[in-house]
C-alpha cells in the first residue's frame, strides 16, 4: 500500500497528506522539526536510503528544472512513496518490465510515465539498485520561474490562479516540462538540467 507522509510524521498509509499549513514547506532531514536554513533539493546521499526515509526528506525540497526557455524551481510541497514489489499500489509490484525498469535503477533518478494515456505524472527513485521504489511527486509551489510554469499550464489546459500550477502530479510535469525525455533523468548532478 502506498505512504504519504506529512512533515515530521509517521506514514499515513492509504491516504495523501501534505506538508504544513496546506502546502507551505514542510520540515527536512531525517526526523521530526523544522530544518534550520533555507529549502534546498536533498544531498546525493538521500536518495538510496529507504523508500520510508526519502519522503521526508522531499518534502519541502526545491526542485529546479533548467531549459532554454528559463529556469522554474517548486517546493515540493505533497509526496506519495510506493515500496514497490512488497507495495500492490506500485508499478513494481508485478516485477521488473520495460515501462517500471527506472524504479529497480540507480537511486536519484526519474521514474516518468504517462498515466492513463493522458498526462505524466513524475517520481524520484530511492532505495538500493536492484530493490524497486520511487516516491511521486504530488504537488509543489513554484517559487521561481512562474510566468513560465503558468504559460506551460494554459498552453496545456487551463490555470485558474498560480496556485493551482503545480497541484496535482499532471499539473507538476507540465509546470515543469517533464516527459517521457526525462525518464531516468539525473537528480543529483548540479549541473544538470534537474537539480
Amino acid at each position: 500500500m502506498a505512504a504519504s507522509w506529512a512533515p515530521g510524521g509517521a506514514p499515513a498509509l492509504g491516504r495523501t497528506v501534505t506538508g504544513e499549513g496546506g502546502g507551505t514547506r514542510g520540515p527536512r532531514g531525517p526526523g521530526p522539526g523544522p530544518a534550520a536554513g533555507p529549502a534546498s533539493a536533498p544531498p546525493p546521499a538521500c536518495y538510496p536510503r529507504d523508500g520510508h526515509d526519502v519522503p521526508r526528506d522531499l518534502l519541502g525540497a526545491l526542485l529546479t528544472r533548467r531549459s532554454a526557455a528559463g529556469d522554474v524551481t517548486l517546493r515540493i510541497t505533497e509526496v506519495e512513496a510506493y515500496d514497490g514489489e512488497r507495495d500492490p499500489g506500485s508499478h513494481a509490484f508485478r516485477g521488473r518490465t520495460e515501462r517500471n525498469r527506472a524504479m529497480f535503477g540507480e537511486p536519484g533518478r526519474l521514474y516518468v510515465y504517462r498515466h492513463l494515456g493522458l498526462h505524466h505524472c513524475v517520481n524520484v527513485v530511492c532505495g538500493p539498485v536492484g530493490r524497486a521504489s520511487a516516491v511521486l511527486l504530488r504537488a509543489g509551489e513554484v517559487t521561481d520561474g512562474v510566468g513560465l510554469a503558468r504559460s506551460r499550464r494554459v498552453a496545456a489546459g487551463r490555470c485558474d490562479s498560480d496556485r493551482q500550477i503545480a497541484r496535482g502530479p499532471a499539473r507538476l510535469a507540465v509546470a515543469l516540462d517533464l516527459d517521457l525525455r526525462h525518464y531516468g533523468a539525473e537528480l543529483t548532478d548540479p549541473d544538470g538540467e534537474l537539480v
